[in-house]
């Protein structure tokens, strides 16, 4: 049976861990920083935190609460302020969610010995992993500095605080299409619980491949609904997946609305198109987000370089403004606090 846990790191686990890290780089600085990792979690100065996915350490990260173990200190640790670090993931585990569970993990864990604010630093090079941090909520730029690492090098950073509305769990509004809803119903979108999409999806599979391989067998054919659909949505997985990792899949998702007037709409067009319709209720969401434009939900195209590069352009998400129709993206654990109207 499959299981993933989070949890916070022993010294036996470290150095386990630490060996594995070892072998696969060449640098002597990783010896170096495994000493002081494991020197620093003895002395109190930081915290490991694991994620373990059948007894294997798939990610970690590290919270550092002591300033002198902090490289450019002054605005990144305090006694409220905890930097954090060593975010890494097992590549074949990377984008299945993973790390965002441990990540939120992390943080509840130093909310609750009373860390308020959080840091984290990053070389402008990183594009992939500043495009992660950010949707993380690093997104208050608190200043640039370089950082020495033990053999002599010198690497430029730029450090980011995390939004302090992120802290907090997200409250959203959805429309009940499927069937009633109850407070205190819990559910859970991740890697391994999906959304009706996917099922959806895999059922037009042999089509899509059918589609790619004869594109001319369908030149002025107009898709049916549902195999519409599938070339959309296999392209915008793809997309997602890899570019785009903490984003929510939308085939393991709930689409909801940020504030109750949305919501109201959206119910009333679905009663409008005689679409069964159950409630609205509010939701409380501990997971990630995606703000989306419903106008760049593109109709299946024939090739799937066409349908990538249209997929390319709804995760990117320009050029959204106030007349956009936003579709927001929810996933992680989501749970029913409240049914603010029924459809009787």
């Amino acid at each position: 049976m499959k299981e993933y846990i989070c949890k916070i790191a022993d010294i036996d686990e470290m150095e386990r861990k630490w060996n594995e890290e070892i072998k696969k780089h060449k640098s002597p600085n990783w010896k170096i920083w495994k000493a002081e990792s494991i020197e620093r979690i003895k002395n109190g100065q930081s915290i490991a935190y694991y994620g373990v996915f059948n007894e294997k350490i798939i990610c970690e990260a590290t919270a550092m609460l002591d300033k002198s173990v902090v490289q450019n200190c002054d605005g990144l640790v305090d006694e409220k302020t905890v930097y954090l670090c060593a975010f890494r993931t097992v590549e074949k585990y990377q984008g299945k969610g993973y790390f965002s569970k441990l990540f939120r993990f992390m943080i509840d864990d130093l909310k609750n010995r009373g860390y308020e604010k959080f840091t984290l630093g990053v070389e402008p090079t990183e594009t992939k992993n500043l495009k992660i941090y950010q949707h993380l909520g690093f997104n208050e730029f608190i200043k640039s500095a370089r950082e020495i690492y033990p053999d002599g090098t010198v690497i430029d950073v730029v450090y980011y605080r995390m939004e302090e509305f992120v802290l907090n769990s997200i409250y959203a509004y959805h429309v009940v299409t499927e069937k009633p809803m109850h407070i205190g119903q819990h559910i859970i979108l991740d890697e391994n619980h999906h959304n009706g999409v996917r099922k959806r999806v895999n059922e037009k599979l042999d089509i899509v491949g059918d589609v790619y391989n004869n594109p001319e067998k369908y030149k002025n054919t107009e898709f049916e609904h549902h195999a519409s659909v599938a070339l959309r949505e296999l392209a915008l997985e793809k997309v997602r997946s890899d570019k785009y990792p903490n984003y929510p899949s939308r085939m393991a998702c709930l689409y909801v609305s940020k504030t109750l007037e949305e919501a109201e709409k959206w119910f009333d067009y679905f009663v409008g198109l005689g679409r069964p319709t159950f409630q609205i209720v509010k939701l409380k969401v501990n997971g990630n987000v995606f703000y989306g434009d419903a106008e760049k939900c593109f109709d299946g195209q024939l090739t799937e370089k066409e349908n990538l590069i249209l997929a390319e352009k709804y995760w990117e998400n320009k050029d959204v403004n106030e007349n956009s129709i936003i579709e927001m993206l929810v996933d992680g654990e989501i749970e029913v606090v409240e049914i603010i109207k029924e459809n009787k």
